[in-house]
């Protein structure tokens, strides 16, 4: 056998549909017309020389299969990582014919188990043997969900078409040998793995579930401690074809919040890196001259680690630019001070809604007024600002709507030359506070996922509010494109231009002006183009 075990870390690039409804994007073809689309149609001779001089965060790299590749190299364990499987399926063919013990299928990124299945059903038809362990995001929140399924405050009867364990259906679990059942999990993975290897039973570890003649076996449960302190990735031992130019690194894990709409981390512990670790960490990857950007992939930096970063990258002098998703009422004027110096040039915030009544419905601890104060004291700083909202949450209204546009129109644009604002429908995820019938009562919310319906609203009606954002906030707030570059080797003054006129072309098309009115707005872009592709 060549390897140990074959990592696949994800099915398909990373595709961010969120905050795009058709409306708010232009398209030409039916293709949207991010900036590499646009010097592509305009200008198709620069197309080239622009992709390679930009980066595009939406092409991160992802985290899970490094992290799991570089925690077994450190056990021993000779692997491989496969990135998009689906789209790569004679690599995988080409590796499980040089052999392997087992296949390891991470859910990081997966979304429910016909994706899966999709998986699973390739690997087989290039072996029918090799024993296929999965685990990840997917395969615990199924766990969860299955406690649940004597809760009647809870509607798992949705929830079988996506998740595991309540859903017993022989096509999705014959192929699968072995589940990992933890919020962690790498342990007891290693335990199966080498019992695998050694051609021992590997059905009996605590953590881990499989089916027996149709019957789900489920091992007893003591999960495994987690220690970020000990899971420090060693970059500066990491094969350079695994390294991606924008690096993922994580340097806490869970959330101190609450709010009701996000199943992430709700109910679980908090766990961050010393400052030392972080320090060691960067250490590593400072001596990667693949790396031109890092993107900290904590689903909520806390002030705490923000600080910590910061002086570690001001003491150790590491110029790497970075970006990360961030609390806005964790951050403290220290902390938005030491952000630039760092070497920061975009943060991530959910801001979610410009309505106080909603914020409070979604436990939010902040308001509308406070997030202002705190973006106008962030934007003084040459740092791009990427803010997400939700629209539809429950208590949604007219009212709310014009709140978040009266909010938007406020934004201290006139200081920062990137603010960026994304809008995503809300979502009635299994496991998040508000799926319980118990939350959703005062509400009188029903549905499932995309597919539901307040007292004031539903899905169905969001493309109408959202058309209505559009046409309502000022110019200089830019609505996001997710393919959209980085502006770090960009001029910040001609990019924000092009958007703007890409944006007022579009707000025209949206309005159904007359097609004389249009072709000025279409002059306006190419002509903010012309000036931009000089540039490249």
């Amino acid at each position: 056998m060549k390897y140990d075990a074959i990592i696949i870390e994800s099915l398909i690039a990373y595709q961010n549909i969120a905050f795009d409804f058709g409306i708010v994007n232009l398209r030409f073809n039916d293709q949207i017309m991010d900036l590499p689309n646009l010097i592509k149609h305009y200008y198709p001779e620069k197309s080239d020389a622009f992709a390679n001089r930009t980066l595009n965060l939406e092409e991160c790299g992802k985290l899970n299969g490094i992290f799991l590749y570089d925690y077994l190299k450190k056990s021993d364990f000779k692997c491989v990582v496969v990135s998009n499987v689906l789209e790569n399926k004679e690599h995988l063919e080409f590796l499980l014919a040089e052999g392997t013990h087992a296949v390891i299928l991470s859910t990081t990124w997966a979304f429910g188990i016909s994706e899966v299945k999709k998986v699973t059903q390739l690997i087989r038809e290039y072996d029918a043997k090799v024993p296929i362990i999965v685990g990840g995001v997917l395969i615990f929140n199924s766990y969860l969900i299955y406690q649940q399924r004597n809760n009647e405050d809870f509607d798992h009867q949705s929830t079988e078409n996506e998740f595991f364990f309540i859903n017993d259906n022989p096509e999705f679990i014959e192929d699968i040998d072995v589940f990992i059942i933890d919020q962690s999990g790498l342990k007891t993975l290693a335990k199966v793995l080498k019992a695998i290897k050694d051609k021992e039973d590997f059905y009996g570890f605590n953590n881990t579930a499989h089916y027996r003649n149709g019957n789900l076996i489920i091992n007893p449960q003591q999960p495994e401690k987690i220690d970020l302190n000990n899971q420090v990735v060693s970059w500066h031992e990491i094969e350079s074809k695994f390294i991606p130019q924008i690096l993922p690194v994580q340097l806490s894990l869970g959330c101190n919040f609450g709010c009701k709409f996000c199943n992430f981390f709700h109910q679980r512990h908090f766990y961050s890196k010393s400052k030392e670790n972080i320090r060691r960490e960067l250490q590593y990857i400072r001596s990667r001259p693949e790396v031109k950007m890092i993107r900290f992939v904590d689903d909520s930096m806390p002030a705490n680690i923000m600080h910590d970063l910061c002086e570690v990258m001001i003491e150790e002098q590491i110029n790497i630019p970075w970006t990360t998703f961030l609390r806005l009422d964790a951050l403290t004027e220290n902390n938005i001070t030491l952000m630039q110096k760092a070497n920061c040039v975009d943060v991530q915030v959910g801001i979610e809604s410009g309505d106080n009544r909603i914020l409070e419905n979604m436990g939010k601890k902040a308001t509308a007024d406070k997030y202002l104060q705190i973006l106008d004291d962030l934007s003084a700083l040459d740092i791009s600002i990427r803010s997400s909202f939700i629209i539809g949450y429950p208590g949604e209204n007219q009212e709310s709507i014009t709140n978040t546009i009266d909010f938007l129109n406020k934004l201290p644009t006139e200081r920062n030359m990137a603010f960026y604002v994304g809008f995503a429908p809300f979502i009635l995820l299994p496991l998040a506070p508000i799926y319980y019938e118990s939350e959703r009562r005062p509400f009188k919310l029903r549905g499932y996922l995309l597919d539901w319906k307040h007292e004031n609203m539903s899905f169905a009606d969001i493309p109408n509010y959202l058309r209505q954002i559009f046409l309502s906030v000022k110019d200089e707030v830019l609505f996001v494109y997710s393919a959209d570059p980085m502006d770090i080797n960009l001029s910040k003054e001609m990019t924000k231009n092009v958007k703007i006129s890409r944006q007022n072309y579009q707000k025209g098309i949206v309005k159904g002006l007359p097609t004389s009115e249009l072709d000025v707005l279409e002059s306006d872009l190419k002509n903010s183009l012309e000036k931009f592709q000089h540039l490249i």
